[in-house]
């Protein structure tokens, strides 16, 4: 292939080290390869040396791109073959020549020391250890603190294709409700308009690394929140680029309602060939039923009501019949991020967004917090110094006091919360709905040593909650281009955890009146079946946002689901 001066000017300044493997800087698509070629590779060379680790194998194949010869010869010539040694006499005629007696306490003392050479299980290092509970900081009537917090908290997810002015609604929105203020925003028109970029002030209000303004696309998630007439939102702005749909799913997980954001200037193109499809599967998936759809940049086609009727229609045909959204449940704004209009501030008849939002809020079905089980997602870890932390949570379900002691999974860290802060103000209690961030202090742990990760799970020192890397699981799948085969690596989301995966046993497919064993699975096929995952995690089944599960194979999601126990 011949390549440009262009194409060479690209690597030019790029930074190449290929002098080390790391596993984690791996594509979600170089995952699946690397995993679906290592039994391959380990077949091949199962009886040339034991000394090969895992960690040798993926090595070899990532330094050899992938081909399987090339890594096994590289091996091969590192690692020498292990030849069995016949010199020394048969055990077996050893043990058959000496007495019984003997042979019985060879035995037994062989079987003490295999014992005691055992690692120790989670459970018998939590054995030994002596966890309480310990008393609230400061004494509440729990039913009033509860009922006072419930003004209510609702977080709302914005997505879209890219360029379809997710952030510039946003901005819109935070500007006119007077969160950010005048001097601020100019502050950001003299900064974009520096680059060329004016109209992208709003948009920076959210976007606030570098990288984010310079490609003017939303990389990560971003939280913002407000009161409006007595009521609490959370903004989570999430990434339209296929690139960052991993990010996406995260912002879907922690919201209550979703809010497309699609560009009516351009949107037979973004609406059939970009991200929408895929970001409205993904949100019903996961259970997100409540969805607004604000057909943004109405000021470019003149407010022409016409097209904005074929959108809507479009929408709906796609929204009812593809994904079984209920009609109640969805509502539709013509809008004008740039300029404002139904935002926050109506245009004609129809009724802004923010109040949208609030109605929502009202209607907002309440369960009773002090009876639920706590449950707080991790989604994000601040500081992890030693044995002080502090994590920013959504709490799924439940309430925490301040000075109570809490278990982090799949840790195992027992965990005072010395001070609970929501948007920087000290709380004394945290309910169901709410995100916080928790200055924690570990007292127990299993380990010497403990990382906590994003997606890790906190609960009640008291709930027994298994830890597995093999899970039981109901699955729909979407169209594919070719059947889910048993083996066949994949990814796993579970709230904000993504994992490698790959189905050990179909156990029955819901939608089928065949009685033979399934190989494979289908497009549009329902079905009960076994996992096992990269990684070990808490497994729970009592509340709907954290069983909740989606699959994505080659850059595409293919299924979603729900857990239905650990194995």
């Amino acid at each position: 292939m011949q390549y440009s001066d262009d194409d060479l000017n690209d690597y030019e300044n790029e930074p190449y080290d290929d002098d080390e493997f790391i596993e984690e800087d791996l594509t979600k698509e170089e995952l699946d390869e690397l995993y679906t070629l290592l039994p391959l590779i380990k077949a091949k060379l199962k009886d040339h040396n034991p000394n090969i680790t895992d960690r040798d194998f993926k090595e070899a194949l990532w330094f050899n791109y992938m081909v399987v010869d090339d890594a096994v010869k590289e091996l091969k010539q590192n690692f020498k073959k292990v030849k069995a040694n016949f010199s020394k006499p048969n055990p077996v005629d050893v043990l058959a020549n000496e007495p019984k007696s003997a042979v019985t306490k060879k035995s037994e003392a062989s079987e003490a020391s295999k014992e005691s050479e055992k690692p120790e299980t989670v459970q018998e290092k939590l054995q030994k250890l002596t966890i309480k509970h310990t008393k609230p900081l400061k004494s509440l009537d729990i039913n009033a603190a509860i009922n006072k917090r419930e003004s209510q908290n609702i977080s709302f997810v914005v997505f879209g294709h890219v360029d379809s002015g997710k952030s510039t609604i946003i901005g819109r929105l935070l500007y006119d409700l007077k969160v950010v203020d005048s001097k601020t925003l100019h502050k950001l028109t003299k900064e974009s308009s520096s680059i060329g970029k004016g109209s992208f002030a709003l948009a920076w209000i959210m976007d606030q690394t570098s990288e984010e303004r310079e490609r003017g696309v939303t990389i990560d998630i971003c939280q913002t929140s407000f009161n409006y007439k007595n009521k609490q939102f959370t903004i989570i702005d999430s990434p339209g680029h296929q690139d960052f749909i991993p990010q996406m799913i995260n912002g879907v997980c922690q919201a209550d309602i979703a809010v497309l954001i699609v560009d009516s200037s351009d949107f037979a193109k973004t609406f059939n060939h970009g991200q929408t499809k895929e970001q409205l599967r993904i949100a019903k998936s996961l259970n997100l039923n409540k969805l607004i759809v604000v057909v943004n940049k109405m000021d470019l086609c003149d407010w022409n009501i016409d097209q904005y009727d074929k959108i809507v229609e479009a929408m709906q045909s796609y929204l009812f019949e593809d994904l079984q959204y209920r009609h109640e449940d969805c509502q539709f704004i013509p809008a004008s991020g740039l300029n404002g209009d139904n935002v926050v501030k109506g245009r004609g008849n129809s009724v802004p967004l923010v109040d949208l939002l609030y109605h929502e809020n009202k209607v907002k079905e309440l369960r009773p917090i002090a009876e639920q089980k706590l449950i707080m997602t991790i989604i994000d870890v601040e500081d992890q110094a030693h044995d002080n932390l502090t994590l920013k949570v959504r709490v799924n379900s439940g309430f925490v006091q301040a000075g109570e002691t809490v278990k982090l999974l799949p840790s195992f860290d027992f965990c005072r919360i010395n001070k609970i802060l929501k948007s920087n103000e000290p709380q004394d209690i945290c309910i169901a709905g709410e995100f916080v961030v928790l200055k924690m202090k570990v007292v127990k742990s299993i380990e010497e040593k403990s990382l906590i990760r994003l997606g890790d799970l906190c609960v009640s020192i008291d709930d027994e909650v298994p830890i597995s890397s093999n899970l039981r699981i109901e699955i729909h799948l979407f169209d594919m281009d070719k059947p889910l085969l048993k083996g066949t690596p994949f990814v796993l989301f579970r709230n904000n955890v993504s994992v490698p995966a790959r189905i050990t046993e179909i156990e029955q497919i819901m939608n089928s009146q065949k009685k033979k064993v399934p190989r494979h699975l289908s497009s549009r096929q329902r079905a009960i079946v076994s996992v096992t995952i990269e990684n070990k995690l808490p497994i729970i089944t009592w509340e709907e946002k954290v069983r909740r599960i989606v699959i994505r194979k080659d850059s595409s999601i293919i299924g979603a689901g729900q857990i239905i126990e650990a194995l």
